[in-house]
C-alpha cells in the first residue's frame, strides 16, 4: 500500500513539474522537496545509504558543501552570506538525494512514477509548442487572471490604463517562458533516444521534431545554443568507435574538468579576440562576453578562497557599468548583474580555486556516471547529449545558486533515471 501511494504521489508530481515550469516559477524547490519525501516513504534506506557511501560524487559533494559553508566566513555579504549558505546547502543537498531515493524505489512505485514521467515530458514538449506557437496565451491568461497582469507591445499611457492592473510588455512575459524551454532543451534528446530504445521509434521521432520547433521558436536563445551542443555530443557519441572506446568518457570528462578550470582564463581570452566583428552582434552576448571578462578580473585578485558565497550579488548590487567594446563604445551595460551567468566562473568567484577544483572534480564522475548508465548506443548518445545541454544551460544562463534551478535539475536527473533504470539499464 504504501509503495502504491508514493508511486501515484511521484506520478502525480511529475505530471504537475511541466505546469509548475510554465506558471509557478518560483514553485519548483516545492515541488522538490514534496518529491523527495515521497520518494523516501517507499525508499529501501539501506540501498539508500548504500548508493550514498558507493558514489564518489556523493563524497565530492559534500566536501563541496561544506566548503561553502565555511566560505561564509569570509563572505562579503557578512550576515546575509551565513543565511544564504545554509539554504542553497540544503537546496543542492535535496536535489542531489532525489536521484538516489528515487534509484532506491520498488518496482511497483518505479512503474507509477514512469507513467507520470512520461506524461510530464510530453507535457513540457507540448506546452512550449503550443506556447510558442500562439503568442504566449496560456501564460497570459494565467497571469492576468491570478495576478492582474496585463502585456502588450508597449505599455500604455496612464490615462488608458484599468485601475488594478499591472502593465507590462511582451520581453517580460517571454522571459517567463525561458524556463520551460531551458528545462525542455535539457530532456529532449534524452527522452527522445528512450523512446526509440523503447521501440516507439514513430512517437520519438514526432516528440524530436515538436521539441526542435518548440525550442527554435522560443524566444530565448540559450536553450537553442545549448541543445545545439548536446546534439554535437550526441552526435559524436553515435559513433560506433568513439561509443565503445574506453578513452571517451574519461577524455570528455577530463575535457569539461579542465574547461572549469580555465574559465576565468579562457573568458579574458575570449572577450580580448573580439572586438569591432562583434559590433553588430546580439548586444546580450557582448553583454555576456563582457560579465565574463569583468569576473574574471575580479577572480584574479582572491583565486584560492574566493570572495564567500553571495559574493556575486553584493558586488552586483554596486551597479557599476562598463563599456563592452572598449572606453569609447557606446554600449554600456551592468558589470555583475547579480550573477555571471556561468557556473563555474560563479564558483570561482565566490568559492575561489578550491571550489572551483571540487566542481570540477564533480563534473568528472558525473561525466562518466551519466555514460555508464546506458549501454545500448543510441541510448547512452542521447544521455550524452541531454547532459551536454545541461552543462551548457549552466554555463551560460542562469545564477548557480537559484532555488528553481537547482531544484529542478535535482527533479530532472531523477526522472531521467526512473526511465533508463526501467529500460534495464545498469
Amino acid at each position: 500500500m504504501r509503495e502504491k501511494t508514493a508511486g501515484y504521489g511521484l506520478l502525480t508530481l511529475s505530471v504537475l513539474l511541466a505546469v509548475i515550469l510554465l506558471l509557478l516559477e518560483k514553485a519548483p524547490p516545492i515541488a522538490a522537496g514534496l518529491m523527495l519525501l515521497t520518494a523516501l516513504v517507499a525508499a529501501d534506506w539501506r540501498q539508500l545509504a548504500a548508493t550514498l557511501r558507493a558514489q564518489p560524487a556523493y563524497t565530492v559533494l559534500a566536501a563541496f558543501l561544506v566548503w561553502l559553508l565555511l566560505s561564509s566566513a569570509w563572505s562579503i555579504a557578512g550576515a546575509e552570506g551565513l543565511e544564504r549558505a545554509l539554504r542553497i546547502a540544503l537546496m543542492i543537498a535535496a536535489a542531489a538525494l532525489l536521484p538516489a531515493a528515487f534509484a532506491a524505489l520498488p518496482v511497483s512505485s518505479r512503474t507509477l512514477a514512469r507513467t507520470g514521467i512520461v506524461a510530464s515530458f510530453l507535457l513540457m514538449i507540448g506546452l512550449l509548442f503550443v506556447e510558442t506557437l500562439f503568442d504566449m496565451q496560456i501564460l497570459r491568461a494565467a497571469r492576468y487572471l491570478f495576478n492582474g497582469e496585463v502585456y502588450g507591445q508597449a505599455i500604455p499611457p496612464l490615462a488608458a490604463q484599468e485601475p488594478g492592473l499591472h502593465y507590462s510588455t511582451n520581453g517580460y512575459l517571454a522571459n517567463r517562458l525561458t524556463h520551460l524551454a531551458s528545462v525542455t532543451g535539457i530532456i529532449l534528446l534524452p527522452f527522445a533516444g528512450w523512446l526509440w530504445h523503447a521501440q516507439r521509434k514513430t512517437g520519438a521521432l514526432a516528440v524530436f521534431a515538436l521539441g526542435c520547433v518548440a525550442i527554435a521558436l522560443s524566444p530565448a536563445q540559450t536553450p537553442l545554443l545549448a541543445m545545439a551542443g548536446g546534439l554535437v555530443i550526441a552526435g559524436i557519441t553515435l559513433i560506433p568507435a568513439v561509443s565503445r572506446s574506453k578513452l571517451t568518457a574519461p577524455a570528455l570528462a577530463a575535457l569539461l574538468a579542465a574547461a572549469v578550470i580555465a574559465a576565468p582564463f579562457m573568458a579574458e581570452r575570449l572577450y580580448a579576440s573580439v572586438g569591432d566583428s562583434v559590433k553588430s552582434a546580439d548586444p546580450s552576448i557582448i553583454h555576456r562576453l563582457a560579465i565574463w571578462d569583468n569576473a574574471a578580473a575580479l577572480i584574479a585578485r582572491e583565486p584560492v578562497t574566493g570572495y564567500g558565497i553571495e559574493a556575486s550579488r553584493i558586488i552586483g548590487r554596486g551597479g557599476v557599468d562598463l563599456p563592452v567594446l572598449g572606453a569609447d563604445s557606446a554600449i554600456r551595460f551592468e558589470a555583475l548583474p547579480l550573477h555571471p551567468h556561468n557556473a563555474a566562473i560563479q564558483i570561482w568567484l565566490e568559492l575561489g580555486g578550491i571550489g572551483a577544483l571540487l566542481y570540477a572534480v564533480l563534473l568528472f564522475i558525473l561525466t562518466q556516471m551519466i555514460w555508464r548508465q546506458a549501454q545500448g548506443l543510441l541510448l547512452r548518445a542521447s544521455l550524452m547529449g541531454g547532459w551536454a545541454s545541461a552543462v551548457a544551460m549552466l554555463h551560460l544562463s542562469y545564477g548557480v545558486w537559484q532555488f528553481w534551478w537547482i531544484a529542478t535539475l535535482g527533479m530532472i536527473v531523477a526522472m531521467l533515471l526512473i526511465l533508463v533504470r526501467q529500460e534495464g539499464s545498469s
